[in-house]
């Protein structure tokens, strides 16, 4: 009851606070994990892309992040790109079909342990790592090889989805290094992209930043901070958190605030 009314009021605050004020310029990175909670159309993410279509242009990830990356940041365009945590089998099902109608390439994040894992791991993965009480399935490593295949990245999401917090080097380096490879190993190429499970600035310590800085050449975030990039010692690209099945006036709030050239 608690939990559903502070969706509600955080919804009716939202239909309100994007009421006025357009998607603001520059280079917009939104993550996602699915469509929904439950088992919902495509066609509601679909929906979703033609109205963010009407107010900025959807750009490939590694597009968006290469602009980031490089200072490049246009000072007259709305651009926008996805991301996509977790593996979640309906990332291809489902959210590949409408992204490459639109002929934009995304990224996913995968937690190798969660497509490698037993039915009793995936069970606990669900309930206790990403908080679902319903059922999801991973992707297969065919799907994944698939995605890629096509032009989207593939990036490591740590192995078990660990917050990086309160560890030791060696169980960092696991988790961080142990997936990229994990990845390297199924896909048979390079993974430079790492993105930390929980994504805000308190799920990794310093020790997890290095490591991963060491190995990647991009790292990112999940905040709704208005730079481009967190952390003074290793800089982490930032996104913002969306999902496929939210109003379109709520992903527009986190697209209109101004970002810090």
């Amino acid at each position: 009851m608690i939990k559903n009314s502070r969706r509600l009021l955080r919804h009716l605050a939202l239909d309100f606070l994007s009421l006025k004020g357009e998607i603001s310029t520059g280079v917009h990175l939104l993550n996602g994990h699915y469509i929904g909670i439950n088992n919902l159309p495509d066609s509601i993410f679909a929906n979703l892309l033609s109205q963010i279509k009407k107010k900025a242009q959807l750009i490939n990830f590694d597009e968006a992040t290469n602009m980031i990356a490089n200072g490049k940041i246009p000072e007259k365009e709305r651009l926008v790109a996805f991301t996509f945590d977790d593996g979640f089998e309906e990332c291809f099902l489902k959210i590949r079909p409408v992204l490459n109608a639109e002929g934009i390439k995304a990224g996913f994040f995968v937690n190798t342990g969660f497509i490698d894992g037993n039915k009793d791991y995936k069970k606990k993965f669900l309930q206790t790592k990403v908080r679902l009480s319903t059922t999801k399935e991973p992707m297969t490593w065919e799907q994944i090889i698939t995605l890629r295949a096509e032009g989207h990245i593939i990036g490591a999401h740590t192995i078990d989805h660990d917050r990086l917090v309160g560890k030791d080097f060696d169980k960092l380096y696991h988790q961080i290094v142990g997936c990229k490879k994990r990845i390297e190993e199924k896909l048979e190429t390079s993974c430079e992209y790492f993105a930390y499970p929980y994504g805000q600035l308190a799920d990794i310590e310093s020790m997890g930043r290095k490591i991963a800085s060491q190995h990647f050449l991009y790292n990112f975030t999940q905040t709704n901070s208005k730079d481009y990039y967190s952390f003074k010692d290793y800089p982490f690209i930032n996104r913002r958190h969306f999902e496929g099945n939210w109003k379109f006036n709520h992903v527009k709030y986190f697209l209109k605030r101004n970002l810090l050239q």
